[in-house]
């Protein structure tokens, strides 16, 4: 089963992740690796620097089903 392989992780800097945005998509289809933290007043946000040079801020991964979201794909080095 897919959903088994993405684990719940923490965030943090140096963490690969990618981003599921529709049917047929796995989160390896767009990578992207977390660089910058920012806490404000309306929490915590994550900058991605993704494989093809575009940035994306998130706040949270998915951790349970497959689905329209951003997910770890592997541990940090």
């Amino acid at each position: 089963m897919i959903r088994s392989k993405y684990k719940r992780t923490a965030l943090r800097i140096g963490l690969r992740v990618g981003v599921v945005s529709g049917p047929g998509q796995f989160p390896e289809d767009r990578p992207g690796r977390i660089v910058e933290k920012d806490v404000n007043r309306w929490g915590t946000h994550w900058q991605v620097e993704m494989a093809d040079g575009s940035e994306e801020w998130i706040s949270a991964l998915e951790t349970t089903e497959m689905g329209i979201g951003w997910y770890a794909i592997e541990e940090s080095t």
